[in-house]
């Protein structure tokens, strides 16, 4: 089946095949014919690179001519919900999308027909009635397979149950053995295939020897780099790039290292010069912490790394030019495989397992995450195939069976371990709801289709933390206290816990460091790094230097995390090297906690409002500020300014300048001395807020 063959607009055929896509892979055609273009809800579970993007694609053109008006394309993380959105904005009409990733509210007039956006803030728009949401005609959610995650399942459970219905659903998932169960709780017909573009080959490597999945062997050359790197290396001889998953963060520098010397000697003069430009963009682009110091030197080898330490630029950097074919051996942690879409010819699982925390001991990964790891194997229309190697230590037998000829794991409901929060939002959105509508409710969802939800203790634990009121025996409403909490996007606990801060704080001094700790604490915070254990006294010392800071009586040094110590030098000004080297916390860490910071302390701010305590909502905005641009407490005024951070508010303040109006009156040349601008810029800046 061509694609010229099927109803589609000429502009949108004529797009497709400039991208080499003519025909349908079988997975497409399958989704086709199960009704997918009339309408019908269809679950395709089929593995990575199968076409299911265009399967996304010929629904939501269907859906516009046959007249429906929005479609929402429902990402698990931010970064494929950007993706996705590129995707879409390079294609000709009648494709309109736009994207919504971040905590706001967006007015109808302004969405285009298909709106990218995480499964969370696809969540917060039905928890606040957003007036857009009945619009739409069609929902799909990629990555459906995760709503089995243990953090991530439960939101897109609730999504989906709320959504389910008129909506025509199109899910896209991995290979999972229960597909037929998620078809059935979606009502969609099911299309399951194990096609893939580009052949998958899997093996076994123990010694020198892989074993391969048809039972072919193949020999490598080892050396004491150790068998991941001579795999990679293997491949590369041949022309081909690899890519190894390790286990920690730790051992992807360490890895890319022991490559480096072996890959650089199989570098043309055109490589070279190209990653020399590659390593300068690094560095010139990022503070010299030995992080990036360390990845710029190893890019100028054709190896690089890449793991959640790094900042998205320096990650879109490598990502860039790893599909450009410059860097030949990329090191990375498993997050990637559950990000962005990042082939190579061979992967290598240089340990399937993982030391788990709650456990306390090494535990093997799930089946499933092995197939997740093989998925980035083979890069289609340049790979006729795809090689995936697991690194044997020993049980080389039993690695086969349970993960090349294994079945991924069953996928289950995980709503369980959230009930409250998403028994609140119901609550919240249908107020005077009956016990039995409660029930009606998660009898419909995953988990209460194939198990048994009892909301009794949650309910009573909702009202136990005044969230929800009895309006009689069996009907329910949210409180003031339980609409914020739900409207805010955190947890019931977590608001209790916060309040309860608020209204111990101190309203004739400081609270910075009880507001930080406060929310470094908190469920929702991350990343959550531990302590400085090496550094007893150092800590001890920031303790008692800024206790009549903290609001809880009863914290001690070993309460104080690298998180909250990395925030804290942060607002007074320490640069990303300094907290790399005092509190070993890389510059996306300190990022991530910054942007999960300014929510949680404007969700402080908004129950310090609702709790009328404004001494602290407005301690609590001028924090927001702080973290926000990294700075003390004197340049809060300054960095209001537009276009002045951190840096040029203090080189103003260093000459006097305290204001807005102080900035106003500046002379343009001054201000360009300063803050070291072109006349254009200055001029922004004298312009004020």
């Amino acid at each position: 089946m061509k694609v010229r063959d099927l109803e589609i607009p000429d502009d949108i055929v004529a797009h497709l095949n400039s991208n080499g896509i003519e025909t349908l892979y079988p997975p497409q055609r399958m989704a086709v014919k199960a009704g997918l273009m009339g309408g019908k809800s269809i679950l395709v579970s089929a593995p990575t690179a199968s076409g299911k993007s265009l399967i996304a694609l010929l629904a939501l053109l269907s859906m516009l001519k046959r007249g429906g008006r929005k479609a929402v394309y429902l990402s698990p993380l931010k970064a494929l919900a950007a993706e996705k959105y590129n995707e879409f904005k390079g294609m000709p009409d009648p494709i309109r999308p736009s994207i919504s990733i971040a905590d706001l509210n967006v007015r109808d007039r302004l969405l285009g027909n298909i709106l990218c956006m995480t499964n969370e803030r696809m969540d917060l728009a039905l928890r606040r009635d957003e007036g857009w949401v009945d619009s739409i005609d069609l929902v799909i959610t990629d990555e459906i397979h995760l709503v089995g995650d243990v953090h991530r399942g439960p939101v897109l459970e609730m999504v989906l149950t709320r959504l389910r219905g008129k909506r025509q659903i199109v899910g896209l998932s991995a290979t999972i053995s229960n597909a037929k169960e998620i078809a059935q709780w979606l009502d969609c017909k099911l299309v399951k295939s194990s096609w893939r573009p580009v052949k998958l080959t899997e093996g076994v490597c123990e010694g020198h020897t892989i074993r391969w999945s048809n039972n072919k062997k193949s020999q490598i050359e080892t050396s004491s780099r150790g068998l991941a790197i001579d795999l990679a290396l293997d491949s590369v001889k041949s022309g081909h790039q690899s890519l190894i998953f390790v286990n920690t963060r730790r051992g992807a520098p360490s890895q890319a290292t022991k490559a480096a010397g072996a890959v650089r000697k199989m570098l043309n003069n055109i490589d070279k010069k190209r990653l020399n430009e590659i390593s300068d963009s690094i560095l010139s682009g990022n503070e010299d912490t030995e992080l990036i110091v360390r990845l710029s030197q190893l890019v100028k080898d054709g190896v690089a790394f890449h793991h959640a330490g790094l900042n998205s630029t320096c990650r879109d950097i490598i990502e860039k030019h790893f599909r450009a074919g410059y860097i030949k051996i990329l090191t990375a942690t498993p997050t990637l495989a559950a990000g962005v879409n990042l082939p190579a010819r061979r992967v290598v699982i240089s340990d399937i397992t993982r030391y788990d925390i709650d456990r306390g001991r090494k535990m093997r990964i799930s089946v499933m995450e092995y197939k997740q790891f093989c998925g980035r194997a083979g890069r289609p229309q340049y790979d006729e195939i795809g090689e995936a190697v697991v690194v044997a230590k020993r049980d080389a037998d039993d690695i086969l069976d349970a993960y090349i000829h294994g079945e991924p794991e069953p996928i289950h409901s995980q709503i369980y371990g959230q009930l409250d929060i998403h028994l609140l939002s119901l609550i919240v959105s249908q107020p005077g709801i009956t016990l039995q509508q409660i029930n009606e409710f998660f009898d419909g969802t995953l988990g209460g289709i194939y198990g048994d939800i009892e909301v009794d203790y949650d309910l009573e634990g909702l009202y136990n933390l005044k969230m929800i009121d009895t309006l009689d025996k069996n009907r329910y409403a949210a409180t003031k206290l339980g609409e914020l909490t739900s409207k805010l996007y955190i947890k019931p606990h977590t608001a209790s816990g916060f309040l309860r801060v608020i209204k111990k704080s101190h309203e004739k001094r400081k609270n910075t460091l009880g507001f930080l700790h406060a929310i470094s604490e908190s469920e929702e915070f991350f990343p959550k790094m531990g302590q400085l254990s090496d550094q007893f006294e150092a800590v001890h010392a920031f303790l008692e230097t800024h206790r009549s800071e903290l609001i809880e009586e009863d914290v001690y040094s070993d309460d104080i995390s690298r998180s909250l110590l990395g925030l804290y030098g942060w607002i007074e000004e320490e640069t990303e090297k300094s907290i790399a080297e005092n509190y070993s916390l890389e510059s996306g860490d300190i990022r991530r906690a910054v942007e999960m910071s300014r929510w949680l302390l404007r969700c402080m701010a908004e129950l310090a409002r609702y709790a009328k305590t404004g001494h602290a909502q407005s301690e609590l905005e001028e924090l927001r500020i702080r973290v926000m641009n990294g700075v003390r407490d004197e340049l809060v005024p300054l960095v209001q300014v537009r276009n002045v951070g951190r840096v040029r508010a203090r080189a103003l303040y260093r000459v006097g300048v305290r204001s807005v109006s102080d900035i106003k009156d500046m002379p343009l040349e001054k201000i360009q001395a300063i803050c070291k601008v072109g006349l254009r810029m200055a001029k922004s800046i004298k312009a004020g807020r």
